[in-house]
């Protein structure tokens, strides 16, 4: 089966299953797995996301690294990702819906690099391959930093029983550096996985 074709039909089953699931976990969870896992410091610009459709809510831990750090989002031009200062304070009023109907700073907000990206998973694997909606908007994005030499994490959140085996993947796939979920933070980077050999 084609590699998108298998994306497809683990996308579908995954959504639905997000859908009836009830997390006993919370996000002062995933918060305390990032503190005890991400070294953050208060130059480091924190990308989150906003939450649609049962992710993950991050809303809590977006707030509250907003008390040192900048904080964006992502913001999609033409199926490319950019990523805007968002200033919490001025709560969600300052957001507008963008593509997929997910709210996102407005045009006035000044676009930013961060240095944390904290992104959201539809299924994701424990080698930090994961799988979005299908659009490739954050495997362009990291891809692009990377090649660019940017400096940054990105972090893959999730519920833990998003965490699957295996994800199908292609060169147009960006590996995530960090997956973590409430309950456990694997690190993927390269001189990780070659430490568990």
């Amino acid at each position: 089966m084609p590699i998108q074709k298998q994306k497809q039909v683990l996308r579908k089953t995954l959504i639905k299953r997000r859908f009836n699931f009830q997390s006993t976990s919370n996000e002062l969870d995933l918060l305390r797995s990032i503190e005890a896992n991400i070294p953050i410091t208060e130059d480091d610009i924190i990308a989150g996301y906003y939450p649609i459709q049962n992710e993950i809510d991050i809303r809590y831990i977006m707030s509250n690294f907003s008390n040192k750090n900048k904080i964006a989002l992502p913001v999609i031009i033409k199926r490319k990702m950019i990523f805007r200062e968002w200033k919490i304070e001025e709560s969600e009023t300052v957001l507008v819906p963008g593509m997929m109907e997910i709210l996102e700073p407005n045009k006035n907000a000044p676009a930013v690099l961060p240095t944390i990206m904290i992104i959201p998973c539809v299924g994701v694997a424990k080698n930090g391959h994961r799988l979005g909606y299908g659009l490739g908007c954050y495997d362009k994005v990291i891809l692009k930093l990377r090649e660019q030499k940017h400096k940054f994490l990105a972090i893959g959140v999730a519920y833990h029983y998003q965490l699957t085996e295996n994800i199908p993947f292609n060169e147009k796939d960006a590996q995530l550096d960090w997956v973590i979920t409430p309950e456990v933070a694997i690190d993927c980077r390269p001189t990780a996985r070659l430490s568990l050999v």
